[in-house]
């Protein structure tokens, strides 16, 4: 064998040995990521309905504010 296709064959070996490495490993980032934003977006939700409960709150704290104001200024 002719050592160009010694030294071919051992490049070749060591990118395939490499990519079949890198290869599956992106992939499972990938999906570990993917999974991860969809996650994130579950909990933005969540985020979102407990901001609305807690503003209907703070409106329902004001109004009650406003009408102790109003009796204490008729007294």
């Amino acid at each position: 064998m002719e050592d160009w296709q010694i030294v071919s064959s051992i490049v070749f070996s060591v990118v395939g040995l490499i990519l079949g490495v890198l290869i599956p490993l992106l992939i499972h980032f990938n999906n570990v990521n993917r999974e991860a934003h969809r996650e994130i977006g579950k909990n933005i939700g969540k985020v979102d309905g407990k901001v609305d409960v807690i503003n209907d709150d703070l409106k329902e704290l004001n109004r009650s504010i406003g009408r102790l104001e109003g009796r204490n200024r008729n007294q």
